[in-house]
């Protein structure tokens, strides 16, 4: 039986979580009703839970085989059946999927992926929605992500690159304009991220360089209210512009005593917002831990609490 799964953060703008966007965080904004007996497997939960055993070293071979099992020719309709949109679903799906995918399963998930994409190149988030020309093109920059990583998945080329890159070269662009006053969340990650993958020598990534410096980051994980997403955030905008570049003590120590104060008895991490655990939440602290070399504590509790979600997905 599927456990209804609780969402720890409001949207933010169209579709974000929290002021400082977190990829994975983002997920979560398409849920829908699901069918409690539905049977395919939650592959939003399972990813989580696979990912974080994978960083504890702990694999369940067992879980793993099930799992690919049960989405073996999976396609659109049976994507219904659980809590997510399709375009999340696909990608989550992807992610977890280890084999090499059907010819009939692939073209199936890049020709609805394809459909989504406007003249600017942009990817929108559900069929029937229009980029209008000249919108702004910030609610999208996750949906685009999401569509790069399925056909890159799927060795699907990415059509109108020339445009895309263009959009979102103007949008960061725009962004640098504000220098020291910029913030540092989500919406930037997104646009490094793809505009990495698709011109990792675009000249505005050295502007970058120079506008977010190392120090600017570092002072952004001492704000009294943090989130799990806006550290994972700042985490990946210094892994793009200034990779190799340590942080300072303090900022690791600091990082380091607040993440372990988030963890539960039972193993799992809560966000800082709440007492509940989550496996969104323990996926996110686990993986700062992970980067940034600390050690993780309870690693029997957090593998009993991570079967027990993965079992609870099926």
């Amino acid at each position: 039986m599927k456990t209804q799964r609780k969402y720890a953060w409001p949207v933010f703008l169209f579709f974000f979580f929290v002021a400082a966007w977190t990829v994975i965080g983002q997920l979560s904004f398409y849920s829908q009703p699901t069918d409690d007996e539905a049977g395919m497997v939650d592959v939003y939960n399972v990813y989580y839970v696979l990912e974080i055993q994978k960083f504890l070293g702990i694999g369940n071979h067992d879980l793993n085989s099930r799992v690919q099992e049960n989405l073996e020719e999976k396609g659109m309709t049976d994507l219904e059946e659980i809590m997510l949109s399709p375009l999340p679903a696909i990608w989550f799906l992807t992610r977890v999927l280890q084999e090499k995918p059907s010819d009939i399963q692939a073209k199936e998930f890049t020709s609805f992926v394809l459909s989504l994409q406007q003249d600017n190149g942009m990817f929108v988030n559900e069929n029937g929605e229009e980029l209008q020309e000249g919108e702004n093109i910030t609610p999208y920059l996750f949906s685009t992500k999401l569509a790069i990583e399925i056909l890159n998945r799927y060795e699907e080329p990415i059509p109108k690159q020339k445009e895309l890159i263009q959009a979102i070269t103007d949008r960061l662009d725009n962004r640098l304009d504000y220098g020291k006053d910029m913030i540092l969340d989500g919406n930037n990650l997104l646009i490094l991220e793809i505009l990495v993958h698709l011109d990792p020598e675009a000249k505005i990534l050295q502007r970058a360089r120079e506008t977010i410096s190392m120090d600017m980051i570092q002072v952004s994980f001492l704000k009294e209210n943090f989130s799990l997403g806006e550290w994972t955030t700042l985490k990946g905008i210094a892994d793009i512009l200034h990779p190799g570049k340590p942080f300072n003590k303090v900022i690791q120590s600091h990082v380091e005593t607040q993440l372990k104060d988030l963890q539960l008895k039972n193993g799992a991490f809560r966000f800082p917002e709440s007492q509940e655990p989550a496996i969104l939440s323990t996926y996110l602290a686990i993986l700062l831990m992970k980067e940034w070399e600390i050690d993780i504590p309870k690693k029997e509790n957090i593998l009993e609490y991570t079967d027990e979600i993965a079992e609870a997905s099926f």
